[in-house]
């Protein structure tokens, strides 16, 4: 029980406290009227100016404020209990939309082709099919294959994809809104025949294709939404066309070969990551990769007229010999070319206004000419490392000697790094850019 005893206080006090207001007796005061004026002595009035006299009422006194009796409150206020924590919101659980199979549809729960199969119109596939040894699996045009969550197409005897431009073949994840990771892919293992995959798109898969100990030919083969496009393992591989998009991996190669001629490898985390692999690039696009578009360790390479445009990094090589040349090697946020313990051949590049470094030499041995090296916003070539690299006959920029060796990095400017040869530069860009 609360006593409140409360002596000498006003009213409009008291109605001020929510709770005991409702305990005065009487409401709030109200404001008196002003007293009237007699008219018998408006008479005596002067006039101002021959008008009447106004009449003005004397102000008001105050009005007096009798004291409150005291108030005595005994109502108990119970206390209000402290919100609980709120827990864990529940998860929500989003519904996907599933395609339906048609009468027309077949439909495949984890079978073993031991005998050659062809498969048109539209296949479900549930958990997975394995394409026997002594088997093959031709896949006609215009063919659509959806698998169930976590399918896969195991091939250890030959795959034949046969779409055209008019009629690809689609293989992709059972809902209509796809993700990355909704089944397996596509996984060849010691398949030595002639695998062939033309004009066909592969989606929503963990793995687009996964490559082990075979041989494989792909044209126009698309690759889209993957966790990774493609992965390749002690195989051989032509690729054509095609592309490789949206994804962590583009393609990964480990003791591969790779020859790859107008390919789209875009919107990855990473483009291409090899090692201990031989990779021939040609005439393909490398864009708007996240971090690096090429990825080069303990490789032999030879990249030859590409666009390299818009990435996180350009190429990276590490511990890798071969050639760099004719490429256009532009607008990446970091460093265009970065190599360590390399052996490479650097000529014909545009490697012009990138957000770091043009060229960035670690060690090994570089040797570039006939390079246009410009506009990097930090230096267009830094040598990081004790071996010289030599970079003669370059257009480095209008600019005197001083001027173009001002963004280059070397001994000429720090004693402790290695010699950058430079000189003679190329007074105007070279003829032919790529």
């Amino acid at each position: 029980m609360v006593i409140v005893s409360l002596s000498g206080c006003t009213l409009p006090l008291l109605q001020n406290v929510p709770f005991l207001s409702r305990y005065s007796a009487a409401g709030p005061e109200k404001s008196l009227p002003p007293k009237p004026v007699d008219p018998s002595k408006a008479a005596a009035l002067p006039a101002v100016g021959g008008q009447p006299p106004v009449l003005k009422s004397p102000a008001p006194s105050p009005p007096k404020v009798e004291p409150s009796p005291p108030v005595v409150v005994t109502e108990v206020i119970p206390l209000s209990p402290a919100p609980a924590a709120p827990g864990p919101l529940p998860e929500v659980s989003v519904q996907r939309s599933r395609h339906a199979s048609t009468g027309a549809a077949l439909s495949y729960v984890g079978i073993v082709l031991t005998e050659d199969t062809t498969w048109a119109g539209e296949v479900f596939i549930e958990e997975g099919v394995t394409v026997a040894p002594q088997a093959t699996l031709t896949v006609e045009a215009g063919t659509t294959v959806r698998f169930r969550e976590n399918a896969i197409l195991f091939v250890q005897g030959r795959l034949t994809v046969n779409g055209t431009a008019e009629q690809p073949v689609l293989l992709t994840s059972e809902y209509v809104e796809m993700q990355p990771g909704d089944w397996q892919g596509i996984f060849l293992a010691g398949s030595e025949k002639n695998n062939v995959l033309t004009h066909c798109i592969v989606e929503g898969a963990d793995t687009g294709l996964s490559v082990a100990f075979s041989r494989i030919s792909l044209t126009s083969v698309f690759m889209k939404g993957c966790r990774t496009g493609a992965s390749f393992d002690d195989s051989f591989a032509t690729i054509r066309n095609g592309g490789f998009r949206k994804g962590s991996v583009g393609i990964v190669s480990r003791d591969s070969e790779l020859d790859m001629h107008e390919v789209d490898i875009s919107a990855n985390r990473q483009g291409l990551v090899a090692s201990t692999s031989s990779v021939s690039l040609e005439g393909c696009s490398l864009f708007g990769n996240e971090e690096e578009a090429i990825v080069f360790n303990d490789s032999r390479v030879g990249i030859r007229g590409n666009s390299i445009t818009g990435n996180g990094k350009g190429a990276v090589l590490v511990q890798s010999q071969g050639t760099v040349a004719a490429n256009r090697i532009v607008n990446n946020a970091g460093t265009g070319i970065q190599a360590k313990d390399a052996r490479i051949r650097v000529n014909g590049n545009d490697i012009s206004g990138n957000g770091g470094v043009g060229l960035h030499v670690t060690d090994g041995r570089v040797i570039g000419w006939g390079n246009v090296l410009t506009d990097n916003d930090t230096f267009n070539v830094y040598n990081a490392g004790k071996s010289e690299a030599t970079l003669i006959g370059n257009w480095g920029g209008m600019g005197s000697e001083a001027e173009t060796g001002a963004r280059i990095h070397g001994r000429h400017r720090d004693s402790s790094a290695g010699v950058v040869r430079f000189l003679p530069f190329l007074k105007e860009p070279p003829p032919v850019r790529p």
